[in-house]
């Protein structure tokens, strides 16, 4: 087993390192969405958005929210989050 959390959202299954009291437990199953605790790398000057940093390219996102944390989204199933130094994790999980 692994250690995280296993919810069922909108008919899928999600396995996530970061606990999400607003989800609905379940138990350990096969995730259709992972999320996890990673490094992410700054994104690219040229590819910043003016307002909020984000790029994407084909089946890959990645996003920077200012005092929250970048978040890569890949194929729809992988998503790895960086949180900002003192996030607050109710905002890491509302961008999530």
């Amino acid at each position: 087993m692994e250690n995280g959390f296993y919810y069922h959202v909108h008919g899928f299954t999600l396995y996530s390192e970061i606990e999400c009291p607003e989800l609905l437990l379940v138990t350990e199953s096969i995730p259709d969405v992972r999320v996890q605790v990673g490094l992410l790398a700054d994104f690219p000057l040229h590819q910043k958005h003016p307002h909020q940093g984000y790029c994407i390219e084909g089946m890959h996102m990645l996003l920077n929210i200012k005092d929250v944390g970048r978040f890569s989204v890949k194929d729809g199933r992988e998503i790895i989050v960086d949180p900002a130094p003192d996030a607050e994790p109710k905002m890491i999980r509302l961008f999530l």
